[in-house]
């Protein structure tokens, strides 16, 4: 629900909300929905090459929405 709020208010064209968020934090949930997603498929190994993944600035449900997307495009390249 709070992610159809927020693509709601960016398609309005309201400010993102800028806030820092933490890297390791936004891949995992954007793993975890996708493995719930993807249900059964075979096992999807994702590694972030930083050691600790920084912490950026941003809006975290429109980055979240970012990595989801690249998560799809790459399981879909390799099926």
């Amino acid at each position: 629900g709070e992610v159809v709020s927020r693509i709601r208010d960016f398609a309005r064209k309201r400010p993102a909300e800028r806030a820092p968020v933490d890297l390791a934090q936004a891949i995992g949930t954007a793993v975890d929905i996708f493995s719930s997603a993807v249900g059964d498929a075979p096992a999807v190994e994702v590694r972030c090459g930083c050691t600790p993944p920084p912490i950026v600035s941003g809006d975290r449900l429109q980055l979240e929405q970012l990595l989801l997307n690249l998560l799809k495009n790459a399981y879909d390249a390799t099926r």
